[in-house]
C-alpha cells in the first residue's frame, strides 16, 4: 500500500479481522496460563503454611463523663420530638421506621422559615 492511497473499506474490515483472531487467540493463551498458575498453586498450598494473622491491639475506651451536659437537640429533632405524638395518633398502625419516614417527609415538606424556627428554639432551649 501506498502512502498516498486510502484504505479501502475492505482492506480495514479484513485488518479488524485479523485483530480479533490475534485478541481471541491471546485470550485462550491467558486462559491456559491461568489455569497453569491455579494447578501449581493449589498443588504448593497444601506443604505450605498460611501466614499469620496480625492482630491489632484494642486501644481503651475513653472514660465518659455521666455528669457532663448532653450536646443539644437540633432543630430536626425538636421538630421529631414534637411532631411524633402526632404521627403514632393518626396513624398507630405504623412501624417506628415508617414514623421516622413520615416525620423525615413532614421536615423536608416545611419552608425554610418554619425550619428557621425550630433552629431557633434550638438556641433558646440550649440557653435554659
Amino acid at each position: 500500500m501506498s502512502s498516498s492511497s486510502k484504505p479501502t473499506v475492505a482492506t480495514l474490515k479484513a485488518e479488524i479481522d485479523e485483530l480479533r483472531q490475534l485478541v481471541q487467540s491471546l485470550n485462550t493463551e491467558i486462559s491456559g496460563l491461568k489455569m497453569t498458575l491455579l494447578n501449581e498453586s493449589s498443588s504448593s498450598s497444601t506443604t505450605t503454611a498460611a501466614p499469620a494473622k496480625v492482630v491489632k491491639e484494642k486501644k481503651a475506651k475513653k472514660e465518659r463523663d455521666l455528669n457532663a451536659p448532653k450536646k443539644p437537640l437540633t432543630g430536626y429533632m425538636l421538630f421529631a420530638k414534637e411532631e411524633r405524638p402526632k404521627v403514632v395518633e393518626s396513624n398507630p398502625e405504623m412501624k417506628f421506621t415508617e414514623i421516622g419516614r413520615e416525620i423525615g417527609i413532614r421536615w423536608k415538606a416545611l419552608s425554610a422559615e418554619q425550619q428557621a424556627k425550630y433552629k431557633e428554639n434550638k438556641v433558646e432551649e440550649n440557653k435554659e
